[in-house]
């Protein structure tokens, strides 16, 4: 057996598109059954081109473990910057987040998902790259085999504004964010709060996200909304909508806005942070959720949803808590580096 890697910054473009050699395709066909909800075939295939042709995909690769010719198993892994710091050295670099990881149902039960991703591992390992993670949507014991860590995860709803009943004031407490703000946004949030593990989450990320967002609105026909994410304050949330879908989640049926990312004010951030209900920056905080839920009303969809990290959970209030059913697993390449050490893990780094 062989591993084998395709980096997708090496494919062409075409009008937006990246241009998929055959064998790409051949495990985009495959994968359409797991992966293609509420899309055609051919919207997946588009779909798949599209994602690969935007500026975050540049550090995708293609991973495929084959026997001869036959294609065995197959992932995806981007490159994500990202820190560590221990004894105040700090080590920067970057860690892979591993997506779609499959296997052909006639060939599964034989360890070939394990032994590509222990192939994997080692092929990173000796690159210097300090991590692995991903977001287990099957037994985490098949990655907790492999050295994957467990990340705890609750996801947090609130229901989107009841126009009957909430009226925004004629004087927002908040202000609309377009993406043109994201950098420096992002940039304030990284000098203010950086755990001992920080997998930092980039302009080109969050783009990835919001294009994946409009492709599935324009599919599907539904409403946008021109805006990213709001700020009050210091505090500010980033999102994306999730539009109804087939699902056993109640709330996917109805659709709902992710919130991508949640940062609080500096004072929530550090590690004496008052979680006084009456402090300003929790009003702030509530009032950038506000603002999530009022675009999820505009947007027809029924709630919002937070992610309840290792580190939010200590100011979140409020909400429907249910556990999510792919929580996140990180694993150390390099020495030193813990899964543990991961506690700001948030739907912006879902991938």
């Amino acid at each position: 057996m062989q591993l084998q890697s395709t980096r997708i910054s090496s494919l062409a473009k075409h009008q937006q598109e990246a241009v998929v050699p055959p064998q790409l395709e051949h495990i985009d066909r495959l994968t359409y059954t797991s992966w293609g909800k509420s899309l055609s075939i051919e919207e997946y295939l588009r779909r798949e081109r599209r994602m690969r042709a935007l500026a975050f995909s540049q550090g995708l690769r293609q991973w495929s473990l084959l026997e001869g010719t036959q294609l065995l198993a197959s992932c995806e892994t981007y490159e994500v910057p990202a820190t560590h710091t221990r004894a105040g050295k700090v080590q920067t670099g970057l860690v892979h987040g591993v997506a779609s990881v499959f296997v052909e149902e006639k060939l599964r039960g034989r360890g070939y998902a394990s032994q590509l991703l222990s192939r994997l591992h080692e092929q990173l390992r000796s690159e210097g790259i300090l991590g692995c993670y991903l977001f287990s949507e099957v037994d985490p014991k098949l990655y907790a085999r492999l050295g994957y860590v467990v990340r705890p995860l609750r996801l947090t709803r609130y229901a989107a504004v009841d126009k009957s009943r909430e009226r925004l004031p004629a004087e927002l407490p908040w202000r609309w964010l377009s993406e043109s703000a994201v950098p420096a946004l992002l940039q304030q949030r990284y000098q203010t709060f950086r755990p001992s593990l920080c997998v930092q989450t980039s302009p080109q990320q969050l783009d990835w996200h919001w294009q994946r967002g409009r492709f599935y609105g324009e599919a599907l026909s539904h409403p946008s909304s021109p805006w990213v994410g709001a700020q009050a304050g210091s505090a500010f949330a980033l999102w994306m909508p999730i539009y109804p879908e087939q699902s056993d989640d109640p709330a996917r049926q109805l659709g709902l806005l992710r919130v991508l990312m949640l940062c609080p004010g500096p004072q929530l951030l550090g590690p004496t942070a008052s979680h006084d209900p009456r402090h300003p920056e929790l009003e702030h905080v509530r009032n950038v959720l506000h603002a999530a839920r009022a675009v999820a009303a505009e947007l027809g969809l029924a709630h919002i949803e937070v992610w309840e990290n290792a580190h939010n959970a200590s100011y979140l209030r409020g909400g429907v808590r249910t556990p999510a059913e792919d929580p996140p697993m990180f694993l150390g390449l390099q020495d030193g580096i813990q899964g543990s050490d991961w506690i700001d893990y948030e739907a912006c780094h879902w991938l």
